[in-house]
Order: structure tokens, then sequence, then C-alpha cells
């Protein structure tokens, strides 16, 4: 009986470590993923895709940012990086954070913190009329002020 008290702790150890590193790995693709994409609607001018209804185009790529990552719209958060008079070619940037949390608590010093993406493109194509972005969007969740995103 007591080899099969130690087997198992080890076992559902083992298991619960899979399925931990398997959600974290998870969110780490789809906000990768989720920031790419914005990131080519903003290179090739579509500031306003469909669920975006806001009159700023900066805050128009953080709220269809947020809905391509699929995951917790409040927990996500996002940052632009645009030109200050952007021409065809300058290189704009798109960037995220979303924490890393642990489900069952056993690995959450070994996998706490932030996930962090980042897509850097070329501007294609400017709108014929309208606001373009700016740099904004959240706050930093590091408190880092997004030093880490160029």
């Amino acid at each position: 009986m007591v080899e099969l008290a130690i087997a198992f702790t080890l076992l559902s150890l083992l298991v619960f470590g899979i399925i931990e590193f398997g959600l974290v790995f998870y969110n780490h693709i789809s906000l990768n993923q989720g920031v790419r994409e914005a990131a080519r609607q903003t290179a090739v001018g579509c500031y306003n895709p469909p669920g975006c209804t806001s009159a700023s185009p900066t805050n128009d790529v953080v709220a269809y940012t947020k809905n391509r990552i699929g995951l917790s719209n409040a927990s996500t958060s996002v940052h632009v990086i645009f030109p200050g008079s952007p021409n065809i070619g300058d290189e704009f940037s798109v960037c995220a954070f979303y924490p890393r949390d642990s489900i069952t608590g056993l690995l959450s010093s070994f996998i706490g913190g932030y996930s962090f993406s980042e897509v850097t493109m070329r501007i294609e194509q400017l709108p014929k009329s309208g606001p373009i972005p700016t740099t904004g969007g959240d706050a930093d969740p590091t408190g880092n002020g997004w030093s880490k995103c160029s």
C-alpha cells in the first residue's frame, strides 16, 4: 500500500504538470497568433475590422487584437507602437501580455508571470482618409512601461 501511495503521488504530479504545461503552451500560442493576425490587419490599413466600432484606430487595433487572441479580454494587455507620421514601409509593432496562471497551484512557482508576444511589420497601405493609429493601448501589467516592446 505504501508503494501505491508513493507511485500515485508521483504519477498525479506528473499528469497535472503535463496538463498545466499544455494550458500555458496553448495560451502562449493563442497570444502569438492573435497578435500576428492583428498586426497583419493593421499593416494593410484595416483599422476597423468586424467587431471594432471605436472612433479611435488605436483602440480598434487593441480591441481586434484581444478578439483574435481569444483569451480573457480583461486579463490581456495590448500595446501598439506606430510611427508619428507614418509612410508606406515604416515599421510598427503590436505587443501583448497575458498572465500565466496555475490551475492547480502545484506548479505556480514554475509557471508564474506573463506570456509576451510582439510582432513588428511594415506598413503596406495607409487609409485614403480618416485617422491613423498612434502609439497607445493598455497599461503594462508588469509596470515597466512596455519597455519590452520596441
